[in-house]
């Protein structure tokens, strides 16, 4: 899993990078996330430290 910088997304830190790329040719299964707000998810009302901890806790 892959999850991506403060200010990025997923395309910024691991896409354009080759990372990707390079995982894939050595035969992994990449998945590549971005937070809510950044690159193409959705971007929701702000939410509070509490709610982007459970947030948190449901991805991983």
């Amino acid at each position: 899993m892959l999850p991506h910088g403060v200010v990025a997304d997923t395309n910024a830190n691991w896409m354009s990078t080759g990372v990707v790329g390079a995982l894939r040719a050595a035969g992994r299964t990449v998945v590549s996330l971005d937070a809510r707000g950044h690159g193409r998810s959705d971007k929701p009302h702000p939410i509070s430290f509490d709610e982007q901890a459970q947030k948190t806790r449901r991805i991983t």
